[in-house]
């Protein structure tokens, strides 16, 4: 019997010694996304339902940006400062996070100017939901997105925005899982002038639309743990269908005529990824990761010029990191790849930041 108490508690400290690194990261931890590796701040966006029980603050200085959660009204809130305002609110089985960035400008002609004629939204401009169910084997969370690449004003001049919707569904604990459907519209407007005569002028507007329908299948092993490291086994794969249209008026004999253009592409991105993580000291943990993309295209152009292409992307990317732990704070940071450059005056974090935790 005493045997198996201590080979039960030595176990049990062998599991916690890595747990009490579990908690919540910043962004300087899995850049990837490698699954199954510990909760960030971006999984609590992502899926708002995680954010039931959170309570802490972290700030970034290099990032400019700040978060915190806190209990409120028998659930969990979420504040969020990243270029952008993120509130988010949890209950124990749901969650929602709403993004805002406006930069929008109304105005108005009549000396009454309570009636705008007009507007101008600028670049940057970012309106998005995050919501998700916590079914305890498995959560389902939804995202929509509009966010506007280019300034505009009213109808005229040019516009570009991209509208996102997706739906998807993660889940399991060796072996992690995540499925999602989505689907993107960027659509671009943008008028042209033509010289008729000296006294005419032919203004006349060019469409550009991107739909995107796409799926994600993500996996995530852990593949090996014990009492001082741990390493996880991550593929994240992307497959879309692209469809670009084209529409434009051209001056034909004092007549418009509209002209239509499309084309159509796949493509299909797979992403390996690693994860390492081990305990330096007894306040002190290194992570480390990289990543491989492969790419596949097949298309058709304008010209009915058709293309397969399968590319390897230039580089692997890779990144190191460190971790202090406090009784109840940390402090995160993920270094240049030249960490020798800080000799010269420079920079030496990608990512640095800290937890208060409560």
């Amino acid at each position: 019997m005493n045997l198996n108490k201590l080979l039960f508690s030595a176990l049990f400290c062998a599991t916690s010694a890595l747990a009490q690194f579990d908690n919540l990261m910043g962004p300087a931890y899995n850049p990837y996304g490698t699954l199954g590796a510990a909760p960030t701040i971006a999984d609590l966006i992502a899926k708002p339902s995680d954010i039931y029980g959170h309570k802490f603050i972290y700030i970034a200085p290099i990032d400019y940006a700040g978060y915190s959660a806190f209990d409120l009204a028998g659930g969990s809130t979420f504040l969020g400062f990243d270029h952008s305002l993120t509130l988010g609110y949890a209950k124990s089985s749901w969650g929602l996070a709403l993004n805002l960035a406006l930069d929008k400008l109304w105005y108005s002609y009549d000396e009454r100017y309570y009636v705008f004629e007009d507007r101008e939204v600028f670049a940057g401009d970012n309106i998005g939901l995050n919501v998700s169910l916590d079914f305890k084997r498995f959560v389902i969370y939804a995202h929509t997105n509009w966010l506007t690449n280019e300034k505009y004003r009213g109808i005229l001049g040019k516009e570009s925005s991209t509208k996102n919707i997706s739906l998807g569904v993660a889940g399991g604990s060796k072996l992690v899982w995540d499925v999602a459907l989505n689907f993107t519209r960027t659509g671009t407007m943008e008028e042209f002038k033509r010289q008729v005569s000296d006294d005419v002028v032919y203004i006349y507007p060019v469409f550009d639309t991107l739909t995107s329908i796409g799926a994600q299948f993500n996996l995530g092993y852990k593949a090996l743990q014990n009492d001082k490291a741990k390493f996880i086994v991550g593929l994240n794969n992307n497959f879309k269908w692209h469809f670009k249209e084209r529409e434009s008026m051209r001056l034909l004999l004092w007549r418009g005529e509209v002209e239509k253009d499309s084309d159509y592409a796949l493509s299909l991105y797979i992403c390996p990824n690693i994860l390492g993580e081990v305990i330096l000291t007894k306040h002190l943990l290194a992570f480390a990761g990289a990543e491989h993309t492969i790419s596949f295209l097949d298309g058709k152009g304008y010209w009915e010029k058709y293309e397969l292409r399968i590319r390897n992307l230039e580089t692997t990317d890779s990144y190191f990191g460190l971790r202090y732990k406090g009784e109840s704070w940390a402090l995160e940071a993920r270094l240049q790849k030249n960490v020798w450059q800080a000799l010269d005056g420079k920079d030496p974090f990608i990512n640095l930041g800290g937890f208060i935790y409560f």
